[in-house]
């Protein structure tokens, strides 16, 4: 299997992976520190299926019409440009701005490689820093870094499947603290699956 997240963000470079006080009760948010191995051994041990599933096509192809700039401006990004990337998992954009003095980032990135979409994500959760399953928009969602735990750092991370064969991850990064980075990254994800059509 795969193992891929985003790679710590400094000014201008894509977010690591990373959830400050992430539960799996309420809106997904709990104290900082909260430990994720009873998380991940309560976890189920498959992704849950989705039940109608989004075309995501048109934004594969451009990457940063995934997030429109009223979404960037909604988690704190303003009006960034977005930088479309292609890696070895697939097409992801990322955005950083400055908003009241402070940066903030988001990316959302695309594994096209992973061909059992989530699924395959849920075979390597023993691997992951963290291991937290939720829903966004209806859809099935694990908020989880396969390079470990970052929820100190202000990052967040949430991936989501919008079919059974494909999945994507919505970032934020340098939030002023791992709940609020919690927030807009599940903010950025439920506006990715209004964008491509969803509830």
């Amino acid at each position: 299997m795969i193992t891929r997240s985003i790679a710590p963000m400094t000014l201008g470079v894509v977010a690591a992976a990373a959830l400050a006080g992430c539960s799996s009760g309420g809106d997904g948010l709990a104290p900082s520190g909260t430990a994720a191995t009873s998380a991940t051994s309560a976890a189920s041990s498959a992704a849950p299926k989705v039940t109608h599933p989004l075309d995501a096509s048109k934004v594969l192809e451009t990457p940063c019409s995934a997030l429109t700039t009223s979404d960037l401006g909604g988690i704190s990004v303003g009006a960034a440009t977005g930088q479309p990337r292609q890696s070895d998992y697939g097409p992801g954009c990322d955005w950083q701005g400055t908003v009241y003095g402070a940066s903030a980032g988001a990316s959302i990135g695309w594994e096209t490689i992973d061909k059992k979409g989530l699924s395959d994500y849920y075979t390597q959760k023993s691997d992951a820093g963290y291991w937290i399953p939720t829903t966004v928009s209806g859809y099935p969602a694990v908020f989880a870094d396969l390079n470990g735990d970052y929820r100190s750092t202000g990052s967040c991370t949430i991936n989501v499947g919008v079919s059974d064969s494909l999945y994507f991850l919505a970032t934020a990064d340098s939030a002023p603290d791992g709940n609020t980075a919690c927030q807009r990254a599940r903010q950025a994800a439920a506006d990715v699956t209004k964008n491509l059509g969803g509830s």
